[in-house]
């Protein structure tokens, strides 16, 4: 429910929050905030005929979560694979007190090729030790 000067108590009804809803909210909004920046002097709110364009070698911080069934040498084994393909780790972050059976591992990236990290995601996700295929999310 929200309240305004002129409108009073209105209230919104819908598919609410989460799922597909809330993202396609976030993606309009940031689109919206981008044409608003990038736009001359009252254009501010007509919408751009021209999307940016994203390839596989889109460069960009990149997210990658891991379930993997523990034992030593898990870390070394993926940032020997990245080192391989030229991926610096900007940080490493291992879920304490979890099962060892299926012990979430969180890597983020330092900015690289879209490209370079599904070439070595190829390599990481056929490693004995993983339990599904990583999940890789570009941070942009």
């Amino acid at each position: 429910m929200a309240t305004g000067l002129y409108g009073g108590e209105t209230v919104f009804g819908g598919h609410g929050a989460g799922g597909h809803p809330t993202a396609v909210a976030v993606v309009s909004d940031i689109l919206a905030i981008i044409r608003a920046e990038h736009a001359p002097n009252g254009e501010a709110g007509r919408p751009r005929h021209q999307s940016p364009t994203i390839t596989s070698d889109f460069v960009t911080k990149h997210y990658l979560r891991f379930l993997v069934k523990d034992r030593p040498g898990i870390i070394a084994s993926l940032a020997s694979i990245l080192a391989k393909s030229e991926i610096n780790i900007l940080s490493v972050l291992q879920k304490p007190n979890s099962s060892k059976s299926h012990l979430p591992l969180l890597i983020t990236l330092e900015e690289c090729p879209t490209s370079l990290v599904e070439q070595a995601l190829k390599q990481i996700n056929i490693l004995d030790f993983m339990v599904q295929p990583c999940l890789h999310l570009p941070i942009l």
